[in-house]
């Protein structure tokens, strides 16, 4: 008989942060000494390398692009005759900001519902953002990563593993379905410059609970995962091709422990834990993983 993966967390935030005004080339802002910088904006390699080679930008706050396919998150390093983009601040020459800040973190409504060939065991993060484009316009996104282990009991006390990120080594992109192929989930609406608007990120995290598999009855379901929300932002631009999303806050990193089973007639909570939203302080960082939960998981129709 093999044994259940241990009951554990893994932990440890990382962190992000902010945006620009888009355009191929923005524009110098007057009062200030030289050109403006834009996180998220391509610039000339002639323009980068200059400002590396005078010390007014570090070579680590940018990269020559951002790759992201629902396989695969990851920043490309710079190269000599390509464009690239500033991501981070680290930079000598002050870069022209928009203004995000975190009202409210919450994990709520943790329910198991009654639904169509069977049950649902859900929850729902919330979390409200104001935003002030205080620089230039731009849109928020969140891009939502996790470390997941998913598996169920069957009646004769065999355990069978429905998601396990652990195969791939590192945090899996979080989609929602097998017809889910979005990256940066609940983007907003473009928000001209000088606005402030307050916004909500709230969609559910699932499992689903089915009395059988496989041909035997289902005792319980065990979901333990960690999730890293990144807040991130995209200026707009007259050339779209031009930005790319970078971080506008600092990643919150949040999770759940919960062990449902079938008794008396019922699904019932056997097993809670809640791991309530803690913002990182470890410094900005893109997100980056490999592969997703769809791709990772097992054939079962309740995931």
């Amino acid at each position: 008989m093999s044994q259940p993966p241990k009951m554990r967390l893994p932990y440890g935030p990382n962190q992000l942060r902010l945006i620009p005004k888009g355009s191929s080339q923005p524009p110098p802002v007057q009062g200030d000494r030289g050109v403006a910088l834009y996180r998220g904006v391509s610039y000339p390699p002639q323009q980068w390398q200059q400002w590396i080679s005078s010390s007014a930008l570090e070579a680590d706050a940018m990269a020559s692009d951002f790759l992201m396919t629902t396989d695969c998150g990851q920043s490309l390093p710079l190269q000599d005759g390509s464009s690239a983009y500033i991501w981070d601040s680290l930079s000598h020459q002050a870069l022209r900001e928009n203004e995000c800040q975190l009202l409210n973190a919450s994990l709520e409504e943790l329910t198991i519902e009654e639904v169509i060939g069977g049950s649902l065991l859900a929850i729902t993060p919330r979390f409200t953002l104001r935003y002030k484009t205080a620089a230039y316009a731009a849109q928020l996104g969140e891009i939502r990563l996790v470390t997941s282990q998913r598996y169920l009991t069957d009646e004769e006390g065999e355990h069978h593993t429905l998601l396990n990120t652990e195969e791939v080594g590192e945090m899996a992109l979080y989609l929602e379905g097998p017809n889910d192929t979005a990256i940066v989930r609940q983007q907003t609406p473009w928000q001209s410059r000088d606005h402030q608007k307050d916004y909500c990120f709230d969609y559910r995290i699932d499992q689903g609970l089915q009395r059988s598999w496989r041909g035997r009855q289902v005792h319980s379901v065990t979901v333990l995962e960690q999730f890293t929300s990144y807040f991130m932002q995209r200026a707009v631009a007259s050339v779209p091709s031009k930005t790319f999303w970078v971080p506008a806050y600092s990643p919150v990193t949040w999770g759940w422990s919960l062990r449902v089973a079938y008794e008396n007639n019922e699904w019932v909570i056997i097993r809670r834990k809640l791991v309530p939203p803690v913002v990182g302080h470890d410094g900005w960082q893109l997100p980056q993983w490999r592969g997703n939960t769809m791709a990772i998981a097992n054939d079962y129709d309740g995931l």
